[in-house]
């Protein structure tokens, strides 16, 4: 494609799919997203794309995978360059770890509200946070976390591409007023997802479990989430109670934003050393991560 050489699958999606390659201009790896054929629904889609670059433009942050390039077209493929993060996803973590050390849990949860900080700050709800977007490196020996795929995500005062009455994001995050159908996304709703995350990586569950997507709106809608110091007795009570703010069912219930939820988790001081929770103790994850 253009002066890229693909050289393999990074993950694929319902609107896009993103390949390792190398830039032959520079020897410089890259990550390319490409947009998949959207038959009747092209349109749409192409403009979603465009919004996604115009984000990851303007955000700049080091949370935040950088684009490095225009919109790219070869043939009938359209793509954008992206910085490349080697590493794998938070989902294959939770798919081989299942729960997290304390205090790998709460590090991925501060980077992963880092990202949330900067884009919220300018207007950007993202609507689909989940592990499969939480992508792990490395840095100086230190856990680099970035949150990634800003396919679904809006601008300020942008455009709705959703068909009405459509949930935007993946059920098993989705927050309860929008599963309802009361509101439309803001931080708070991307609060919310990042409960349910932290929430994951702590108990190696979602906080709701269901055979069917109708059951898992009515839980999300009807239920309140188990605390998650119930299901794993070393989670300190402070940052259970913070979990459970986040996973309020009334949006004005959880923490206001991002920054306030850090400052939370700034508040817990050190937390004990401890090893990942025993896959004994873990019951399998819902599917839809």
């Amino acid at each position: 494609m253009g002066p890229y050489r693909v050289t393999g699958l990074l993950g694929r999606g319902g609107m896009a799919a993103v390949y390792h390659a190398l830039d032959s201009r520079t020897g410089r790896e890259v990550a390319l997203k490409v947009l998949a054929p959207q038959g009747d629904q092209g349109h749409h889609a192409l403009r979603r794309f465009e919004i996604e670059l115009d984000i990851l433009a303007r955000l700049g942050h080091p949370r935040i995978p950088r684009a490095l390039g225009p919109l790219e077209r070869d043939g009938a493929l359209v793509f954008f360059a992206m910085e490349y993060v080697p590493g794998r996803t938070l989902y294959d973590l939770l798919d081989a770890e299942h729960a997290l050390d304390l205090r790998r849990a709460v590090g991925v949860a501060r980077g992963m509200l880092e990202a949330l900080e900067a884009a919220h700050a300018v207007g950007v709800v993202h609507r689909d946070v989940k592990p499969a977007n939480v992508l792990l490196g490395e840095e100086g020996g230190q856990e680099l976390v970035r949150m990634t795929d800003f396919g679904l995500a809006r601008l300020p005062g942008g455009p709705e591409l959703t068909t009405t009455g459509v949930l935007v994001g993946t059920l098993q995050y989705v927050a309860p007023e929008l599963c309802a159908g009361d509101r439309e996304a803001d931080a708070r709703s991307d609060i919310y997802a990042a409960g349910v995350v932290l929430y994951e990586m702590l108990a190696g569950e979602p906080p709701f479990r269901a055979a069917s997507p109708a059951e898992l709106v009515r839980q999300h809608v009807g239920r309140p989430a188990p605390r998650v110091d119930a299901l794993r007795e070393d989670v300190p009570a402070a940052l259970a109670e913070l979990t459970s703010e986040c996973l309020a069912r009334d949006p004005d219930r959880r923490p206001a934003s991002a920054t306030q939820v850090l400052g939370r988790l700034d508040r817990l001081g050190a937390l004990p050393a401890t090893r990942a929770w025993p896959v004994e103790n873990v019951a399998r994850h819902a599917p839809g991560r």
